[in-house]
């Protein structure tokens, strides 16, 4: 309950501070409560708030970002449509969830690459699961890197550093 506080309180002050002229990105570890603490967030500290799970939302949606972006009033009116949610101008929150399966959607009109990091803390350690992340996900993966605690090496495709190397990526 405690650290559930912290983050709100934590999103408190930056909306205070952003006035509603800047996003904010909320990183941590899977399933430890950050898309619930920022619904509740949405539901008490503005007049209206839309949750996008982007591992469940409709390529319609998904495609909003990609036509209209240069149009940003018709992206708000296509999202408060489809989700059948009033927007007010710096007035409602708008939450993006599991971003990065937008960003690593097979969808050929998206054009980002990614550039994934693994970390891993002991000496032995496997790559397979990075092998299957790039493996999946091959037409938007650039080059992938470990980050462990030996010298620069390269296993197969994938660049090994360690971590006072990672200041060069």
């Amino acid at each position: 309950m405690i650290l559930k506080r912290k983050m709100y309180d934590k999103l408190l002050t930056l909306k205070n501070k952003l006035s509603g002229k800047k996003a904010f990105l909320i990183e941590g570890a899977r399933r430890i409560g950050k898309s619930t603490i920022c619904e509740e967030f949405g539901k008490n500290e503005y007049k209206s708030y839309i949750l996008i799970d982007f591992a469940k939302c409709p390529d319609e949606v998904r495609d909003y970002f990609v036509k209209y972006m240069n149009d940003l009033d018709a992206f708000f009116m296509l999202l408060s449509t489809y989700y059948g949610v009033r927007l007010h101008e710096r007035e409602s929150l708008i939450i993006f969830d599991e971003v990065q399966i937008f960003l690593i959607s097979n969808n050929s009109k998206l054009k980002y690459k990614m550039f994934p990091i693994e970390v891993k803390s002991g000496k032995k350690y496997s790559i397979e699961s990075l092998k299957r992340f790039k493996e999946k996900y091959k037409a938007r993966i650039g080059v992938c890197y470990v980050i462990h605690p030996r010298n620069l090496s390269f296993k197969e495709d994938i660049i090994c550093i360690p971590p006072y190397m990672t200041i060069c990526l």
